[in-house]
């Protein structure tokens, strides 16, 4: 169907919407497709009414057309069928599912349409269909924006100035280190220099007589400087002295009196320490034995009560036999310290013994 509205100029460029990629098979190439709705694009001579979907006024994507011969988006479309009782928002007649088709004729028509590219706004002066506009975009338009080729870098540029960019201007291009000629990015060559770099001529910290040397020799350097301050070797005995290497010599030299003092303290409260430790030991000894000799005199007490209760329990089976004997025809041997497993019938007083 074509409608015989009025023509809309699309003269000013419109913010486009999210692009998904999408094969158009039917053409033969790959296009656009908007997530939503149709496309925004600024063409370059007014569309005509009949491409532009009845559902929201954009160029039709994906036409499909109804039974009552009106053409929507595919994804329009999609939300139309989506309500309980579909109808067509220019006629109001009811769509049925299996009466809607795809409009190829029409996709075709509307791919074939000249527009500007989507970097007009950015320089790109190039005019082309719209079926071709992503492959322009993917790998001729100078003015398309493109990631930087290195993973660190996050910054996108134009394909016009990618190559600059990379060798030039990118913050992650490798520089070369004028001390130890290695290779590092240029955003971290500053802090190489000041912090890493092992060719870099330093000065000892402590300003001793050695006014300069390499940085990888500083760490050796420093082991022996004799300015380094440093602590008594007696410090875990009590010597609070602190000083250079040089000072330390002289000072060890003379204090070894102190430092045997030191040791001699130390040894003393060291013997103390043990002396405290031994005599808790032995309490914890006599502790223990006394626990011992209580678990013992349970146990003997445990085994007493066990020979009483057998021999109650003998008396009472003994009971048992001598009240059935003269009630009973036979007698029964009743296994000594075992239950009694047969049933005990209800007995009268038994009689006085004489």
């Amino acid at each position: 169907m074509e409608s015989s509205k009025k023509m809309d100029p699309s003269g000013s460029l419109q913010t486009n919407p999210p692009l998904k990629l999408h094969p158009d098979r039917s053409a033969g190439a790959s296009v656009f497709v908007p997530e939503q709705g149709g496309y925004k694009e600024r063409f370059v001579k007014s569309v005509e009414d009949k491409y532009k979907c009845e559902k929201c006024r954009l160029v039709l994507c994906n036409p499909k057309q109804t039974e009552c011969g009106h053409r929507f988006c595919d994804s329009c479309m999609a939300a139309v069928l989506s309500s309980t009782s579909p109808k067509c928002t220019a006629c109001q007649e009811s769509i049925i599912k299996d009466k809607v088709f795809k409009d190829n004729c029409c996709k075709r028509e509307i791919l074939a349409l000249q527009i500007y590219c989507r970097n007009e706004s950015r320089g790109c002066a190039e005019q082309l269909t719209l079926g071709h506009l992503l492959v322009h975009l993917k790998n001729d338009c100078q003015f398309e924006e493109l990631p930087c080729v290195r993973a660190d870098c996050k910054e996108r540029v134009l394909r016009k100035d990618l190559r600059d960019h990379v060798d030039k201007a990118c913050k992650y291009r490798e520089a070369t280190c004028s001390h130890c000629k290695s290779q590092v990015p240029m955003i971290t060559l500053q802090k190489h220099e000041d912090t890493d770099c092992p060719c870099v001529v330093v000065s000892c910290p402590h300003q001793c007589r050695v006014q300069t040397l390499l940085r990888s020799e500083l760490s050796a350097h420093l082991s022996e400087c004799v300015n380094a301050p440093s602590t008594c070797s007696f410090k875990r005995y009590g010597c609070v002295f602190q000083g250079t290497n040089q000072q330390m010599k002289a000072h060890e030299a003379s204090s070894a009196v102190q430092h045997v003092d030191l040791l001699k303290e130390w040894s003393s409260s060291l013997e103390k320490k043990v002396s405290l430790l031994q005599n808790e030991s032995v309490e914890k000894n006599k502790s223990i034995q006394s626990l011992h000799n209580q678990i013992c005199s349970f146990e003997i007490e445990i085994e007493r009560q066990k020979e009483m209760l057998r021999n109650n329990e003998s008396k009472i089976l003994h009971l048992q036999v001598r009240g059935l004997g003269p009630r009973g025809g036979s007698s029964r041997t009743v296994p000594k310290g075992g239950p009694v497993s047969c049933q005990v019938p209800t007995l009268g007083r038994p009689g006085r013994r004489d």
